[in-house]
């Protein structure tokens, strides 16, 4: 961990799908600046907003473009189930 990811570290247990928007926003400016780069996607990660469609299923792996460590962001919206670790 580093100081530019080191903000993020905390584990999130997401409930529904505004908290995985609210994650995304907040994710979306480190994707932006390059601290962040995503490794695998279910979707781009930039178009997890909440003008489009819903998905039934939401994966992302991250990674810290300076440090290597990586981020998992997973959401099941039919049974509003997800994590950030």
């Amino acid at each position: 961990m580093c100081a530019k990811c080191s903000r993020l570290t905390k584990r999130l247990r997401l409930r529904e799908p505004a908290e995985l928007f609210e994650l995304a926003e907040r994710l979306a400016p480190y994707v932006e600046d390059g601290v962040l780069e995503v490794l695998q996607g279910s979707s781009p990660l930039l178009d997890v907003r909440r003008d489009l469609p819903l998905r039934d299923r939401y994966f992302y792996t991250l990674r810290c473009t300076r440090c290597g460590r990586e981020f998992q962001l997973i959401m099941d919206t039919q049974r509003g189930a997800g994590d950030w670790f």
